[in-house]
């Protein structure tokens, strides 16, 4: 019998085993069956990402946003960055994570959306802004894991702008 705890772990499986096309039908069956749990939105979202469907998953993104609750809004919107990196739309991607880390402050994942702007800034070739992502990230998030990455990467940019008293600080 069909229940969608079920149905959304054996998309997890599929997603895992990278059969995308899979994932899709199975969730598309889910959202029929008026399961449009943030969880269901999010995977169909990925698999659309990862088979290149953009249009898709940018929809079961922003469908996300009209879910209740903080969460589903904060999923939507890192996953609607995540779209524009996968893309290599660098810049608008540096600039969503950005803007997904000052305004999901509390999200476990705004450590990751800091460090994933200065990445996309850094391939945008925008310096400045690479390092001002990578700078917010170590202050506002010192002792989390990411940082030894970010003070890294800042470093060895102003290094390579021979900023060397900048490359010194971090």
């Amino acid at each position: 019998s069909y229940t969608p705890y079920a149905a959304y772990e054996w998309a997890v499986q599929l997603f895992s085993a990278e059969k995308f096309a899979e994932v899709v039908a199975l969730e598309s069956l889910m959202l029929k069956a008026k399961d449009q749990s943030s969880n269901v939105l999010w995977l169909l979202g990925e698999a659309s990402a990862e088979q290149g469907r953009w249009g898709e998953a940018e929809n079961h993104f922003k469908a996300l946003s009209g879910l209740e609750g903080p969460a589903a809004k904060a999923r939507s919107t890192y996953g609607l960055a995540q779209l524009k990196y996968i893309q290599e739309k660098w810049s608008e991607s540096g600039a969503a994570f950005y803007a997904f880390a000052n305004q999901f402050k509390r999200s476990e994942n705004a450590p990751a959306a800091l460090l994933k702007s200065g990445q996309a800034y850094y391939n945008a070739e925008m310096p400045k802004e690479a390092v001002a992502s990578w700078s917010a990230l170590i202050k506002q998030y010192p002792k989390h894991a990411l940082v030894p990455d970010a003070t890294k990467q800042a470093a060895l940019l102003e290094l390579d702008l021979k900023n060397y008293d900048a490359a010194q600080g971090f």
